[in-house]
Order: C-alpha cells, then sequence, then structure tokens
C-alpha cells in the first residue's frame, strides 16, 4: 500500500488568524494503484504534525480490507511531505510511532507490516518526469 500524507495551511492575509489547517491522506486501496480515496481532517492551525494520525490511518487499511477479502497490506509505503528538517524527528517518533501502533491494533494476530517512510522536505523543486522515446516511456528523469 502506498500512503500519502500531508498537511495544508491557510494563506497569508487577514483569514489566516482564523483559518484552520486541514490534514490529507491518500492511499491506493487496489493492486493497480487506479483508486486513492481520500480522508481530510481539520487539524490544529499552523501545526505541521497530524493531529489524529492513528484513524486516519485505521480508515485506510478498513477500505484495503474489505476490497482484498480481510487480508492486510504486507508493506506499507509512506510519502511524508512537507516537513522541515527540524521535524523529521518528530515525525519519526510521533507520527511514525502512531502507525506502528495502528499496525499493532489492526494486525493482531497476524504479522505486522514492513513500513517505509520517506520524508519528502519542503521546497525542494525537485520533479520526477517520464522520459519518452519514439512514444515509449523508458526511464524516469528527475529535474528541477
Amino acid at each position: 500500500m502506498v500512503i500519502g500524507i500531508d498537511v495544508t495551511h491557510p494563506s497569508p492575509g487577514p483569514a489566516k488568524r482564523t483559518a484552520l489547517s486541514v490534514a490529507a491522506m491518500v492511499a491506493n486501496v487496489d493492486n493497480e494503484l487506479a483508486q486513492w480515496p481520500i480522508h481530510l481532517r481539520i487539524n490544529t492551525a499552523g501545526k505541521e504534525m497530524v493531529d489524529l494520525l492513528g484513524s486516519m490511518r485505521t480508515t485506510r487499511l478498513e477500505l484495503w480490507e474489505s476490497d482484498h477479502a480481510n487480508s492486510l497490506p504486507d508493506n506499507l509505503l509512506i510519502y511524508r511531505d512537507g516537513v522541515s528538517e527540524s521535524q523529521y524527528k518528530t515525525v519519526l517518533e510521533k507520527e511514525l510511532g502512531r502507525i506502528r501502533n495502528t499496525c499493532q491494533v489492526k494486525y493482531r494476530g497476524r504479522d505486522p507490516p514492513k513500513i517505509t517512510l520517506i520524508i519528502v522536505g519542503k521546497r525542494h523543486h525537485t520533479r520526477i518526469f517520464r522520459k519518452t522515446v519514439a512514444g515509449n516511456c523508458t526511464n524516469l528523469e528527475f529535474g528541477t
């Protein structure tokens, strides 16, 4: 299962004083990586760490389980976006800890999933493009 997590914050200006942040999680629920239902939650204003990460994660596992005859994914590949370098340790200790706790509960009596966490730093300006040669996609290229 591939998972994406991000928090968006209000734009600068007068509304920023009263607007809340929104935490989002997407995860594929099929083997073809074609279905990506989203889960949105209101988050503490201006806070990058996700408040209700465990319950968000549980809903994605339940969708997978319902589509896969009560089985759960063997591997979780998690992309955590928009985190500054000063927050990496917090993501590893708190958010990854919450994900592991959720898996312990959900996978009770089964082998827990292998988890790979990729933290995507802020303002990286890196893009990945398909390299097309004579109409065929051959490789991925990185660009800025």
